[in-house]
């Protein structure tokens, strides 16, 4: 009987050391975003590898095929830099949808909502219809506060990006923001609110 307290005891104390150190980790990131509100916050490593996998799909991994000629865009992804972290949508044109932040949680699916779905492909083609604004990249740095990066991701492996404030893309201001639009509307109906900070 007195091993098994023992044993009960001790998992108390190491549950309240990881309570304690949890604890003690989240007033850190909010000291060290309070004095710098534009360092990117730290990030969990299950949100950098859903991430980096979204932003390097292909095709063939799919197991999707161009129909037509030509290079065409059959994903977009969008970083957005809030003052709580980061969150990463990622679309596809199939209508799949995956919502990962930067805290670790997420969410993936689409293809049963049609509402969400019709968003996805609409927010694909609008960024495509503005590919003469971006720039090719194969870096992927995390977005600043208050700026919403875009990567699209195009039928022969390449990624063209640009970034705008999310202020301007919410106020029509921005060559993206019709893409943003679309994007918007998934991001409600996820329950995320892309608000730029105040």
């Amino acid at each position: 009987m007195g091993n098994e307290y023992a044993w009960i005891v001790a998992a108390a104390l190491v549950g309240a050391g990881i309570v304690a150190f949890d604890i003690g980790r989240r007033r850190a990131q909010r000291r060290r975003r309070l004095s710098d509100p534009t360092a990117p916050p730290e990030v969990d490593d299950n949100y950098l590898a859903l991430r980096l996998g979204a932003l390097t799909e292909t095709l063939d991994h799919l197991g999707l095929v161009v129909k037509s000629e030509g290079v065409k865009a059959f994903g977009l992804v969008i970083d957005l830099g809030l003052d709580r972290g980061i969150v990463t949508l990622s679309t596809l044109i199939t209508g799949d949808i995956g919502l990962y932040a930067s805290d670790g949680g997420g969410t993936l699916g689409g293809l049963e909502e049609p509402e969400i779905k019709s968003a996805a492909v609409t927010a694909i083609k609008y960024a495509e219809a503005e590919l003469g604004t971006m720039t090719p990249t194969k870096d992927y740095p995390l977005p600043a506060v208050g700026q919403a990066v875009f990567y699209l991701l195009r039928s022969d492996r390449s990624v063209f990006t640009t970034e705008d404030s999310i202020e301007r893309l919410a106020a029509g201001r921005s060559a993206l923001s019709p893409a943003w639009t679309a994007a918007h509307r998934i991001f409600e109906r996820l329950g995320v609110a892309a608000k730029s900070p105040a």
